[in-house]
Parts: C-alpha cells; sequence; structure tokens
C-alpha cells in the first residue's frame, strides 16, 4: 500500500513524506497563441535560464480550468466609458471576441478555455546524506526522545518550527530570483487545498467544496466573524530546551483530501470521492521526442492544451550538475566500448544501435564542454479523465494516436497507473522514473 506523500502544508510550503519541502507557485498566464515569434523565442529563453538555475527538482503543472468568459467580458464592458470616442467599436469587439470564445469552448465539447500553470520548487536535497545527517543531530540535540522515534519512523513526521521559517526563507529568495524572469506569485493556502482535492474529482471541478475556518472577533459587545484559509491541524509543542517549536502535523486531515476509493482497471483508474461521484482517470508518459525540433509553431506541450482534451500535465524536472553529467557520460561511455569489445570478440556484425550511441555519446559530450549548461531529467505525463471508462480511453487514443504522427513514443503503462496519480499531486515527488527523457538547457 502506498503512503500519502504529503505529511503537511503551510502558506505556499509543502511538506512530503520524504523530509523533502517544496515551494508553490502560479506563473502569471499571458495569451501565448496572439505573440510574435521574436516574444516566444525571449519567453523560451527566460524559461531556459530559471530551470538552468535550479539546484533541486521541479515540479510544473499545468492544470485545465473553466474561467466564466461572460462574466469576465461583461465586466471589461463595465470598465469602458461610454463618452470614449470608440467606445461602440470596442463593444463590438468584445462581443465578437465573447461569441468566438464561446464557439471554440462549444466545438472542444469540454468547457475548459484556459489552463493555470503552477511551479513547485524543491527548497532542500533531502537525498543529500551530509544534509539528513546535519538535521538528525540537530534535531537531536533539541528534543533527543521525539528525534529518535521521528528518525527511526516510530511516529508521525515532525518539523521544526525553525526549518518552516528557513524554508520560508528559501522560497522568498527562489522567488526574488525567478519572478524577474517569469512573472509568479506563491500559492496560498486555499489554492493549494484546492488542487489536492481536484485528484478526486477532475473534470468536476464545480463540485469541490473547500474547507474554511471560522473564527469569532470581539470588539466590546460586537461579534464579528472571519473566515480565513483552512490549514491543516499541527500540534506545536515546546522542545525540552525550549529553544524551537515541534511541528506535529494531524496526517487525517491531509488525507481525508483525498477521501474515497481509487481501484485500478485495465490501464486506467476508476476514482470515487467521498459523496460516490466517479471518475475515470488514466495517465500516459513520454518516452521519446524527436532530436529536431522547430521553433515556434511546435510547441509540442502546448499543443496538447488546444485539442480540447482537457488534460493536465506534470513535468518532474531533475537538473544534473555539469560535472555529475560528464562524470556519467564517461560511465555510459565505457559500457558501450565494452559491449562493442564482446561483439568483436564473438565475430557477430555491429548493432547499428551501438553505432547511433557512440554518436550521440560524442555529440552530448562536445555540447557538454563547450557551454558547461547542466543538463535535465525531465518526465513528462498527462493525465485524461471522463465521466465513463469509454470517455477516457477514447480520449487517450486520440492523444497517442496524434503524436505517433508528429514521431513521438507515449506509454500509457499497466502497472504505474496509481504512481503517476501520486506523482501529479504538488510537493509529492517523481514515483516513476523509468520514463525520464535527457534535455539540454
Amino acid at each position: 500500500m502506498l503512503e500519502c506523500p504529503i505529511v503537511y502544508f503551510e502558506n505556499n510550503l509543502v511538506f512530503d513524506n520524504q523530509r523533502g519541502c517544496w515551494a508553490g507557485f502560479q506563473l502569471d498566464g499571458f495569451v501565448y497563441e496572439n505573440r510574435s515569434s521574436d516574444r516566444k523565442t525571449s519567453y523560451l529563453y527566460e524559461l531556459a535560464a530559471m530551470l538552468s538555475d535550479l539546484t533541486g527538482d521541479a515540479q510544473i503543472l499545468i492544470v485545465p480550468s473553466a474561467l466564466d468568459i461572460k462574466a469576465h467580458t461583461d465586466y471589461l464592458k463595465k470598465s469602458l466609458s461610454s463618452k470614449d470616442p470608440i467606445y461602440d467599436t470596442s463593444i463590438q469587439l468584445a462581443d465578437d471576441t465573447l461569441a468566438y470564445l464561446q464557439e471554440k469552448s462549444e466545438k472542444a465539447d469540454s468547457g475548459v478555455n484556459e489552463y493555470d500553470t503552477y511551479l513547485f520548487a524543491k527548497l532542500d536535497k533531502t537525498a543529500d546524506g551530509e544534509q539528513r545527517l546535519k538535521d538528525a543531530l540537530d534535531y537531536l540535540f533539541r528534543d533527543p526522545v521525539n528525534a529518535i522515534n521521528t528518525f527511526m519512523a516510530t511516529s508521525e513526521k515532525e518539523i521544526l518550527e525553525s526549518r518552516v521559517r528557513q524554508m520560508t526563507r528559501l522560497s522568498q529568495e527562489f522567488y526574488d530570483i525567478q519572478n524577474t524572469r517569469i512573472p509568479m506569485h506563491p500559492i496560498p493556502t486555499g489554492k493549494l487545498q484546492f488542487l489536492y482535492k481536484r485528484a478526486m474529482l477532475r473534470g468536476k471541478e464545480k463540485e469541490i467544496q473547500l474547507n474554511r475556518m471560522r473564527s469569532v472577533v470581539r470588539q466590546g459587545k460586537n461579534k464579528t466573524t472571519v473566515w480565513t484559509d483552512w490549514v491543516p491541524y499541527a500540534q506545536k509543542i515546546p522542545t525540552l530546551n525550549g529553544e524551537d517549536q515541534i511541528v506535529r502535523p494531524y496526517r487525517g486531515d491531509i488525507v481525508n483530501l483525498f477521501r474515497g476509493e481509487i481501484n485500478p482497471r485495465d490501464r486506467m483508474l476508476e476514482v470515487t470521492n467521498s459523496e460516490g461521484t466517479k471518475v475515470y482517470e488514466t495517465f500516459l508518459t513520454f518516452s521519446h521526442i524527436p532530436e529536431q525540433l522547430a521553433w515556434p509553431n511546435n510547441e509540442w506541450i502546448y499543443n496538447i492544451q488546444n485539442m480540447g482534451l482537457q488534460a493536465e500535465i506534470c513535468i518532474y524536472i531533475s537538473p544534473v550538475a555539469h560535472r555529475d553529467a560528464l562524470e556519467k557520460l564517461d560511465g555510459k561511455r565505457t559500457e558501450i566500448n565494452s559491449q562493442m569489445g564482446n561483439v568483436e570478440e564473438a565475430g557477430a556484425r555491429m548493432p547499428e544501435d551501438l553505432y547511433g550511441a557512440v554518436q550521440e555519446t560524442d555529440e552530448l559530450e562536445k555540447y557538454l564542454k563547450s557551454s558547461r549548461a547542466p543538463l535535465l531529467k525531465a518526465c513528462v505525463s498527462v493525465c485524461l479523465f471522463g465521466d465513463s471508462p469509454e470517455e477516457a480511453e477514447w480520449k487517450a487514443k486520440q492523444l497517442m494516436a496524434e503524436y505517433k504522427d508528429m514521431h513521438y513514443v507515449m506509454e500509457r503503462p499497466l502497472t504505474d497507473q496509481t504512481k503517476l496519480f501520486l506523482q501529479h499531486l504538488p510537493g509529492a515527488g517523481q514515483y516513476v522514473k523509468d520514463s525520464s527523457l535527457t534535455m539540454k538547457v
């Protein structure tokens, strides 16, 4: 049985069950298709600069959403001044635009007319043994009993209040640097709750009811009810030396966000929420993309959004430092040479795949030595969903056929559907790593 990957979240911070911490941001959107080729290229360079700056893993979530375009258009029309000489023309343009968008949405038969993009950046490398040892010793010094229980996994996961403050500072530093490249803003706690709850109701977001926190403010004889974003309950206990606090999350609050059943069935999941509503979800991954891609007008991830399939896209990115990339490349070259030596000793014909591997290795080494840029390991997965198994199946076949014609390779795993479900949760970490693609920045 797989464990719930989320331990606690507060503000825009998400703490996972591997002692990692992710900072969540929503990218400010704009109308991409109306941009000039130069602006599209500039945006690509800005995105590449941000990715090359990553020191830890990152997750990009592209989530379909439905905007009330009529209400938005009416708001814009009301903001116009009737005394403006082009008022009538502006009203007519707004009405024509509304009609176009409504027609486009109806043809897509999905109700989706925009996508929201979220970025979750891992703030600390929990896989680093030295850092984990430092954290353990620090916790052990402040509160020996709780530290031993936590690190020996005999109690609930606990977090030091000082670490929450440290992660908040690192999140702000990340935002200050990257916001100059890609406009973004921190995700509020309410939006995080929505993203977790929608995993059980994909395509039925209007049915989601968010938890809220109610408090009463007294001013003299007057009472005012104040509603704020819900935060998972966490008990705060002073450490034995009194210098810090232990944040002990109540895991039930997190698990209840996913209340329901998830049952695998023939390359898809039957997801039933606590109210009995069923959604059928299927997950696909990209295992190969063409070597040469024309730019612009060949944005292969963006094109999925224009197919009207309500596709949710998740991209996990793991940077590989320049020196580490060269070391791994040397190891790969040794492996290839060994295989070629075995073929020669056997007197067999050399497979063309080995010749191709040698050429790719040489080209990659040349690129790394000349650019000194890091490599990125990226796992791109897509979630499609429907009210029936037939609808989800049809969408999957449509997407795979479309990208097969463009020489992309997509796979629809049989046994990893549940892992990919967890992988699409914000800040959950990467569960399926055998579909990672190597990308140059």
